[in-house]
């Protein structure tokens, strides 16, 4: 087994390695498990036990260009008594910049071969109620809610606050985790965050939209700030979307559009859920009710609920 694991968000690849890992031992229980060196490569066992090794991030992984002299020197896609199991945590475009030769090779002979994508919703849900059940741990209904939200914002890490959970129940003898002790231990840098909404607006999740935007209303925040921010992601997704049809690659989109090479990654991976057409048409729905809005039409707050529940991918 040669197995390949990849994606951006580094809890989730740790999750699929640790379960890859798990499986393995169950079907080797004399097997060892090690850490992936050249030399635990090239090492061969006189008493032929089965071994495992893990790389768990290949871009830290300093011998790399070596590795792929090895990779095609010997067919380590047809392995018997040795398994290989490669974790990176980063995206597909970083991955072939940082290693394109190695990359390239994995992708083509690594069986299996999983590119992750960080569930949201109700998937991300199951995830982390399965997460704390491993630990031990119920989660109540409002503290899960609270804990998706979390996850939607790309600057928590949502493995390294579960940890914290879970430590700080084992310490005080919890059983459950709560919303007072997710609010309580868990700092959030912003009210909310204009990619988590459009993720969950992206994925037709409304019930995270609508629960994001009334979090925020429910902190005092200006909900004019925030739907000024929709309006700015919108009109990226649109930019974004047009190059896109325009043949233009990602690499090269955000020199033209002038924006953060992050907020644009973020962008094309969002736009991907929207024909152009239909971008266009919440544009400009956006657009109408700023029209409406500064010529006192309408009130801002129950306008834009409704529109976030009438926004469908």
């Amino acid at each position: 087994m040669l197995a390949f694991i990849y994606g951006g968000n580094s809890w989730q690849v740790g999750l699929v390695v640790a379960a890859q890992r798990q499986s393995w031992q169950s079907k080797n229980p004399h097997g060892r498990v090690e850490s992936f060196t050249l030399s635990a490569l090239k090492y061969v066992s006189f008493f032929a036990e089965p071994r495992l090794l893990v790389l768990n991030n290949l871009l830290a992984y300093i011998e790399a260009e070596e590795l792929l002299v090895e990779c095609k020197r010997n067919d380590l896609s047809d392995l018997t008594e040795l398994d290989i199991l490669i974790a990176a945590v980063g995206e597909r475009m970083e991955l072939v910049k940082k290693h394109k030769g190695l990359f390239a090779w994995l992708e083509k002979n690594a069986k299996p071969l999983q590119a992750l994508t960080m569930p949201t919703g109700e998937r991300l849900g199951a995830l982390i109620v399965e997460q704390l059940r491993a630990a031990g741990l119920t989660v109540s209904p409002a503290a899960r809610q609270a804990l998706i939200l979390i996850g939607g914002d790309p600057t928590i890490s949502l493995g390294v606050e579960l940890d914290k959970l879970i430590a700080y129940a084992r310490g005080s003898g919890q059983q459950e985790i709560d919303e007072k002790i997710v609010q309580a231990l868990i700092k959030q840098e912003t009210a909310v965050n204009n990619f988590a909404l459009v993720d969950a607006v992206a994925t037709g999740d409304q019930r995270s939209a609508i629960t994001l935007w009334e979090n925020y209303l429910a902190q005092g925040e200006d909900p004019y700030a925030l739907f000024g921010l929709l309006v700015y992601q919108f009109r990226n997704l649109l930019r974004v979307k047009a190059l896109t049809q325009a043949a233009v690659p990602l690499a090269n989109m955000a020199d033209q559009l002038k924006l953060h090479p992050y907020v644009v990654k973020k962008s094309y991976g969002q736009a991907k859920q929207f024909e152009l057409n239909k971008l266009q048409n919440i544009y400009h729905s956006l657009l109408t009710l700023e029209l409406d809005y500064k010529d006192g039409r309408i009130d801002l707050i129950p306008a834009l609920s409704r529109l976030l529940l009438e926004i469908n991918p």
